[in-house]
């Protein structure tokens, strides 16, 4: 069993990030994805709601995933896109890599 420090470590080395989310979709934490080449820093997202990030179809596709798999009270695993285009306010200038 890993203690909370060497879970977090564990989790901050994870080359994607890992959104923890609320049932009402709010960003409690944003953990791993560090790498800046791959990915736009995500820590500014935590406190905030998906329908202030994401733009509406794919905002209440989310939604409708997390009450999913609150509901089956199992790991659930969605393949899924997400372009700048579903982001609010993102520019088209992303991670080079």
């Amino acid at each position: 069993m890993f203690s909370l420090s060497q879970t977090l470590s564990i989790f901050a080395a994870l080359p994607d990030p890992v959104f923890i989310l609320t049932r009402s979709g709010r960003y409690a934490a944003v953990l791993g994805g560090a790498d800046s080449r791959y990915y736009h820093d995500g820590t500014a997202l935590i406190g905030q709601y998906i329908s202030q990030v994401i733009q509406h179809p794919k905002c209440e596709w989310f939604l409708g995933q997390i009450a999913q798999a609150l509901l089956s009270r199992r790991l659930c695993v969605v393949e899924y896109s997400l372009g700048s285009n579903d982001v609010k306010g993102l520019t088209d200038h992303g991670p080079a890599e």
